[in-house]
């Protein structure tokens, strides 16, 4: 069963927030490369001042103008049990040459790595929990796991491997923002439909509307993130939809989050 201490683990790693893919309507692509054509290739740096106020803006964001390996982080699949995945590995996945990323990813990505997608409900909910769902996708659809950072700059001085973020303005956005990412798929196809997953012990509901194409290997995702508080209750919603919806791709930034 769910705990609720794992519920919004749920909720992300389920497709919530999926890294996932969208092509052309033919499901077709000719390389990795294509994938990021038409994004931007600044980087930006966003670090927390350690000498701000508590309620003041502790981000200190600028443009990049350095250089640094790209590293890609593979996991999978997540053991929820023990919390911890049972395979990961880091390549190299490309560069940054002042402050320009280049994203070179493999052509391939070994099976133990990917995991079952799952779009629907789990069946295992506690009292507290529900689920509704009608999405559909490929039979025997295996990705790279979802909702976790696949993309770091390893930054000359900064002791940890910082996540790279594609996407436009700040989490705490009320409007929300918009985001992309990369996933890899074992097969081509589309994934359609709404999932509402509600927490009645926390009053908060992950709505995702899914309209994507995918296509067999390495894909790009465009997401539209939005949170409202409505009285006593938290309504996150997620839009998934393909590139040819220009709304997603407006704005959106590299930012190497370092801390």
């Amino acid at each position: 069963m769910l705990s609720q201490k794992n519920f919004f683990r749920f909720a992300v790693f389920c497709g919530i927030f999926p890294l996932f893919a969208c092509s052309d309507d033919s499901g077709n692509k000719d390389d990795t490369g294509d994938i990021f054509s038409g994004l931007p290739n600044q980087v930006y740096l966003r670090e927390i001042d350690p000498d701000a106020a508590w309620d003041e803006d502790r981000e200190i964001i600028s443009e990049y103008k350095g250089n640094a390996e790209v590293k890609l982080v593979l996991r999978g699949p997540l053991d929820y049990d023990t919390d911890r995945f049972l395979y990961v590995d880091t390549l190299l996945g490309g560069k940054i040459e002042n402050g320009k990323i280049t994203v070179n990813l493999p052509i391939s990505v070994e099976s133990r790595f990917l995991e079952p997608f799952n779009g629907n409900c789990a069946g295992n909910e506690e009292e507290s929990e529900s689920c509704e769902s009608d999405v559909s996708f490929p039979k025997n659809l295996t990705t790279t796991s979802f909702g976790w950072i696949m993309l770091y700059a390893a930054i000359p001085g900064k002791e940890n491997l910082c996540p790279l973020h594609l996407r436009s303005g700040s989490s705490d956005e009320p409007q929300g923002y918009n985001s992309a990412g990369v996933l890899y798929a074992s097969t081509s196809g589309k994934i359609k439909g709404i999932r509402t997953l509600t927490n009645s012990y926390y009053k908060e509901s992950f709505v995702s509307d899914y309209d994507v194409n995918i296509s067999m290997g390495w894909n790009m995702l465009y997401s539209n993130y939005k949170r409202y508080n409505d009285a006593d209750e938290i309504t996150v919603y997620y839009t998934l939809i393909s590139k040819d919806k220009k709304i997603l791709t407006t704005g959106l930034e590299w930012q190497a989050r370092c801390r």
